[in-house]
């Protein structure tokens, strides 16, 4: 019996505690800066506790969403709406071989 693998499947390995290497890199990155609010600040319990919750927050937002990815796809975006179509590497891209009355030929 054969069968069809999809190709959009994709797999991730998980290092520790059910999570893969980006997301570690995420509480790496925000866990400290929560137990520094938690433990370091001057305040009442309660607002270091509010405190430390916005970077945690953030970091289950990171690890557990595809805000990352859409960050980066939002950027490449806003650096390609920078080139105008006259740009001679969009005309090289594009192949490009003169624009007449708002057409473009391509060669």
């Amino acid at each position: 019996m054969t069968y069809e693998i999809p190709q959009e499947l994709e797999y991730k390995e998980k290092i520790i505690f059910g999570l893969t290497f980006e997301q570690l890199l995420y509480v790496v990155i925000f866990s400290p800066l929560a137990i520094a609010l938690l433990f370091k600040t001057p305040f009442p319990l309660y607002i270091r506790i509010s405190l430390a919750l916005i970077p945690s927050g953030l970091a289950g937002i990171f690890m557990f969403t595809n805000i990352p990815k859409q960050l980066k796809n939002w950027a490449k975006w806003l650096q390609w709406q920078k080139l105008d179509i006259n740009h001679p590497k969009m005309k090289q891209f594009l192949e490009v071989e003169k624009i007449e009355n708002e057409v473009i030929l391509l060669k």
